[in-house]
């Protein structure tokens, strides 16, 4: 069957109150894809809105049949189980990224055992990994998530954090000393807690995306807010376990804690039917694997190659990240190297005013997104944060690192939550959304990988030296994000 490449227009029928559905109507269709008139569901509200307001997607690009139809269905925009999708998320980047923002305690901790469990740079490679994971299997999971697998992917994601954690409970504690080995900690640590976190990353957010068009960037910031709320929580709770329970019944009950809300997220995965995409599915299957994985790099193609805006957007987020985390890794450690008096407050409330700031700044760029364009949005907050760095350079008393620690942290936030946005709004078929996602992440995961070594390789070379090279290397790789994403904003010709 041929794909369809005339017109189509839409048209709500006034007179139904309830707004159940529309007729699709077209004189130059004929036999190919759709009927002269054809149904499809429409938001409860169509009734009182134009033709050219309702938000129905069409692909004119591919073949209608009863599994994959050219029109897509609309967005709700609303309702109880979008939002339940909306908590989902929030769940999910607590319990994910909420950990991974809260590494700067698990950094500080290990470095302060007698002897260091390593040095300062082969620690931060154990957090590294976990957030290069958590970005890396998008790759491999953003394709199942358009298959309908959103729920499978979140358990197998729950229960490979939860074995992390408790694996890590056990490094060294029958050693006669009862410190934890290194490459113990490098592969539960890092390794599983990571891989687990990547099942999850894209149903953090596509999840929300698939129910939301006019509110997207809202929703998405919501789901967002959970990495900064578990950022500001979860050092605080580590913090005070430590002296009291141990470093390994402080894992065992972090564990638990962790995998009870995770649990929770698990139950209320509900994924969008009409988003589904299943005529790739059940070719695949009568190719075989050599005939999917042919099918997969077509796909590729026909999804990413050639759309420069979305190619830069990568590129933008790669540099990006390249820096993004390093405030959080090396906050404390940063902060005693420079000899600054805290006046009594403890070091890790430091971090936990980055993800105050960072709760902020997810929740206000979600809503200026949705004015000004998201892409519009990352340029600015990625630009300010190069510039909240460089002064992070001259900074030497308690009041103006707090500010500092809060302007970033809600910069870094809006970095960290508007990715996705931005992807969707440069995402015209929502059926393929998590498969972009996925590339997105793959491509970026590499930055957060190295960037945290790089940033403690300079910072060994040791006193105002190491420090001021370390975070003129942050802000330097922020300004190459910032210019791609303004280059991004440019190629696509409209706000965005």
């Amino acid at each position: 069957m041929e794909p369809y490449t005339g017109t189509i227009s839409i048209s709500a029928d006034p007179k139904n109150s309830a707004g159940d559905s529309g007729e699709f109507k077209n004189d130059a269709i004929g036999a190919k894809g759709l009927q002269q008139s054809d149904k499809v569901d429409l938001p409860a509200n169509s009734a009182q809105t134009g033709p050219d307001e309702l938000d129905v997607e069409f692909d004119a690009g591919r073949p209608a049949d009863s599994t994959n139809p050219s029109v897509k269905h609309s967005f709700p925009d609303g309702g109880l189980h979008a939002w339940l999708q909306v908590v989902c998320g929030f769940l999910l980047m607590a319990n994910t990224w909420g950990l991974i923002v809260s590494w700067g305690v698990f950094q500080t901790h290990y470095a302060s055992l007698k002897p260091p469990l390593a040095s300062p740079s082969a620690i931060s490679w154990i957090g590294s990994i976990q957030s290069c994971l958590s970005y890396f299997l998008g790759a491999f999971c953003g394709r199942p998530f358009d298959l309908g697998y959103a729920k499978a992917m979140t358990w197998t994601g729950t229960i490979l954090i939860t074995l992390g954690l408790l694996l890590t409970s056990f490094s060294g504690e029958f050693n006669d000393t009862g410190a934890p080995v290194y490459w113990q900690v490098i592969l539960s640590q890092g390794f599983l807690l990571g891989l687990g976190m990547g099942c999850t990353v894209i149903q953090q957010v596509a999840l929300a995306a698939s129910y939301f068009k006019r509110k997207r960037g809202f929703a998405i910031s919501l789901c967002s807010l959970g990495g900064s709320v578990g950022g500001m929580i979860y050092p605080i709770i580590i913090r005070n376990m430590l002296p009291k329970l141990g470093y390994h019944w402080t894992l065992r009950a972090f564990a638990l804690i962790v995998s009870c809300f995770l649990m929770i997220a698990c139950l209320l995965v509900k994924q969008r039917t009409e988003t589904i995409d299943q005529r790739p599915a059940r070719d695949g299957i009568k190719r075989g694997i050599k005939g999917q994985l042919v099918s997969g790099v077509k796909l590729l193609k026909d999804i990413i190659w050639g759309d420069w805006p979305y190619i830069t957007l990568i590129g933008a987020m790669f540099w990006t990240c390249m820096g993004i985390f390093s405030p959080f890794f090396y906050m404390e450690s940063f902060t005693f190297g420079a000899n600054i008096d805290l006046k009594g407050i403890g070091s890790i409330y430091l971090v936990s005013t980055m993800n105050v700031g960072g709760a902020a700044g997810r929740i206000g760029s979600g809503l200026l997104a949705d004015i000004i364009g998201p892409v519009t949005t990352q340029f600015i907050c990625i630009t300010l944060g190069a510039i909240a760095v460089f002064a992070w350079i001259g900074i030497r008393t308690i009041g103006t690192l707090l500010c500092f620690a809060a302007v970033y942290g809600a910069l870094a936030g809006a970095m960290i939550s508007l990715p996705s946005t931005s992807a969707a709004r440069l995402t015209s078929d929502i059926s393929v959304l998590g498969t972009r996602l996925g590339v997105m992440f793959c491509v970026f995961s590499f930055a957060t990988l190295a960037g945290p070594p790089i940033t403690g390789a300079f910072a060994g070379m040791g006193g105002d030296i190491g420090q001021e090279a370390a975070k003129t290397w942050i802000g330097s790789v922020l300004l190459c994000g910032g210019a791609l994403m303004l280059g991004t904003r440019l190629l696509k010709g409209q706000p965005c």
